[in-house]
């Protein structure tokens, strides 16, 4: 069995949510793929092959051939979208399958934009913070633009009279223009 297809089994059997009551998850997990590095209370490299197997902003579970014990405190370093976060844990559950163990790791000590940080990176598709700013600027110079346009219509009581006209030829324009655009994107 080649490495890749015995890496997905061990993910989906660790992964999958668990009957046992004592398995109580303070956040919700996402099955990722990104880089992590562990280093024992030593400093020392983990030997071996480590995968991360999903990823919240309270720990990681991870699937492993070196034995860690659980209460092991170790420096964990998970690389997301080119930022690393660097964060100090400790192994809270371990469960033995062939020559993998799966484990799982809580943070201790986590700052605030580095648990952000992982939270967005376990759910794709989640708005960075610097995308909802973005945004919210978007919306907010749609809204002055409105606010300008609709100053200048009743300022004048011509305007007013040809934008009515006008307006059933500009929402049918619009609309042909939306639904262009959202068939390109489909």
């Amino acid at each position: 069995m080649n490495l890749t297809r015995l890496l997905e089994k061990t993910r989906r059997r660790f992964s999958a949510p668990s009957s046992d009551p004592s398995d109580r998850r303070r956040s919700t997990r996402s099955r990722l793929d990104y880089a992590v590095e562990l280093q024992d209370a030593a400093r020392r490299p983990a030997d071996g092959a480590v995968h991360l197997t999903d990823m919240s902003g309270v720990g990681v579970g991870f699937v492993s051939s070196k034995d860690f014990r659980v209460g092991d405190q170790l420096a964990v370093r998970v690389r997301t979208d080119g930022r690393e976060v660097a964060a100090q844990a400790v192994i809270r559950w371990a469960r033995p399958e062939g020559v993998m163990t799966a484990y799982g790791v809580e943070f201790d000590g986590l700052g605030g934009l580095d648990r952000l940080r992982l939270e967005l990176a376990s759910r794709p598709g989640a708005l960075t913070p610097g995308e909802f700013g973005e945004l919210i600027l978007q919306f907010i110079a749609g809204a002055l633009v409105a606010a300008v346009a609709i100053d200048w219509v009743t300022s004048d009581p011509g305007r007013l009279t040809t934008l009515l006209f006008s307006l059933p030829w500009l929402l049918s324009t619009a609309t042909g223009l939306g639904l262009v655009w959202f068939a390109s994107k489909a």
